[in-house]
């Protein structure tokens, strides 16, 4: 999973009748953490792809700093979980 701390990416998913923008990652936001919470998807199958399209700056969280903060902070770990269920619901539209 990544939080952006400077710059500013865009959400996409390439389709057979051409790119559907998603929408705009800017600072203080995360990608890739549907990824991280989809234990029924074996292959890790992506939902969509990110381009910065501004000099970006990542911050990386292992997946091991993630099933830390479920223990010691469930509070933000339920407002992860939260957004995992808000943006899976928005790319099933």
């Amino acid at each position: 999973m990544y939080i952006v701390k400077e710059g500013l990416l865009q959400a996409v998913q390439h389709r057979s009748d051409g790119i559907r923008v998603l929408g705009n990652v800017s600072s203080g936001e995360m990608v890739g953490e549907l990824a991280l919470f989809d234990e029924g998807n074996i292959t890790k199958t992506r939902t969509a792809a990110v381009v910065a399209v501004e000099p970006t700056v990542l911050l990386v969280i292992m997946n091991y700093s993630i099933a830390d903060l479920a223990k010691k902070h469930v509070e933000i770990y339920e407002k992860i979980k939260e957004i995992v269920r808000r943006r899976r619901a928005q790319n099933m539209k």
